[in-house]
């Protein structure tokens, strides 16, 4: 068992407001868009990049098709 200082508990107790026990804080749907600004939009711009790039260098420097475009031409 974990032991704190001064006695205390290492789980935080409930909080209550005028003797109201309060829910525990969680993720918003608010959380959830900033994620996907944050974090999901630049991920996915920089895989776009990647693999503009590897589309270059294949089609271009290596003369050779490149992903499903093997398939129309």
């Amino acid at each position: 068992m974990v032991e704190c200082a001064k006695g205390r508990s290492p789980l935080p107790r409930k909080r209550t407001v005028r003797g109201l026990h309060l829910p525990p804080p969680r993720p918003t749907r608010w959380a959830l868009g900033y994620l996907l600004l944050y974090l999901g939009l630049p991920l996915v711009g920089l895989l776009a990049l990647l693999d503009l790039a590897l589309y270059l260098l294949f089609t271009e420097v290596l003369g050779r098709c490149y992903g499903i475009f093997c398939l129309f031409g």
